[in-house]
This record gives structure tokens, sequence and C-alpha cells, in this order.
């Protein structure tokens, strides 16, 4: 099989949900180009989707070897170090997406939901927004809104919680994890 053909195969699979045999295709291609940053950046989506955060990690920080700026290699390490538990060490790597692409919303939406986490609300709160001015369709986007309310509602901030739930539950009335929540 040439080399385009076994990272198609790997990609088709991946998409198909057959991770682990994806992984094996990414391996096989891996034995010939050793320093393709999007060979190992998709066998670390692959192995994060069999929740293999570990090896996951260790794939993103591989597709970053020969290129330290590969956004999407720098994204899924953020992630990675954030489900393993190292969600402070996540932090700078988001701020280093930003300084890249300042506009990349779903840098600063994965830095607030961290941040969050980190009990970091009024932080995490000023990236959420900065997501919705670099993108403005966040502004009327439900999992938008669903993050900047439980930003509110883990802050204490009911009053906006409750009505951004009622906004998620005004454009989609079947939203259960806004339902859910505003019973809070």
């Amino acid at each position: 099989m040439e080399s385009q053909e076994l990272m198609n195969e790997a990609t088709k699979l991946h998409k198909e949900g057959k991770y682990e045999e994806a992984i094996e295709k990414y391996n096989l291609y891996l034995e010939s180009f050793p320093d393709s940053k999007e060979a190992h950046y998709n066998k670390g989506v692959s192995l994060d989707k069999l929740n293999k955060n570990n090896e996951a990690l260790e794939s993103f920080n591989k597709s970053l070897e020969s290129d330290n700026n590969f956004i999407p290699g720098l994204m899924g390490k953020a992630l990675s170090l954030s489900k393993t538990g190292e969600k402070e060490n996540a932090l700078p790597i988001y701020d280093q997406i930003i300084s890249l692409d300042e506009k990349n919303s779903e840098a600063y939406i994965n830095k607030a939901i961290t941040l969050s986490e980190l009990g970091k609300y009024d932080e995490a709160n000023e990236c959420i927004d900065n997501a919705a001015k670099f993108d403005t369709e966040k502004e009327n986007d439900n999992n938008y809104n669903l993050i900047k309310a439980n930003i509110s509602q883990q802050k204490g901030d009911l009053e906006n919680a409750v009505e951004l739930y009622d906004k998620i539950v005004e454009n989609n009335p079947d939203n259960e994890q806004a339902l859910i929540n505003k019973g809070i």
C-alpha cells in the first residue's frame, strides 16, 4: 500500500470509529515517515478516543517535535494534559495557541473550561467572552452558551446562569443539559 493510501485508510478507519485499526495504520505510516506531524497528531486523536490519555499526549508531543507551533498538536497536547489532571500545565499551551492565532475561539473556549475547572471563574469568563468576540456566531451557539452558563453557575451567579439556560432552551427546547442545569 502506498504511503498516502495508508494515511487515507487510517483516517477512514478513524472516522468509522475503528480507532485501534486506525492506530495500526498510523504506526505503519510512521515507520516510513517518522517525522510526520500529521500522522502523530492523528494517532493521538485516535488514542484519545480510546481514553488512552498518556499515549495520546505522547503522540501529540511527537507531532510537535518538527514544528513546536503546530496548532492541532498544541491543542491535542493541552486537552490531553487537562484529561490527565495537569490542568495548570495546559494553560500556557492555550496561551501559545492564542499568541499564534489570536482569533482561535476553540483555544479560548478550552482555556475557559480549564480555568473554570480550576476555580478561576473571572478569567474563565474573560476567555469565553474573547471566544465570542473573535467568532460572533458563538453568541448564539448553544454549546458556547452552555459553557458560559456553567461558568456563571459555578461562580455563584445563578441569575446570569438561568438567563443563559433560558436562551439555550429558547433556541432548542430539547436541550437536556440546559434543562437539567436550569433546575439549579
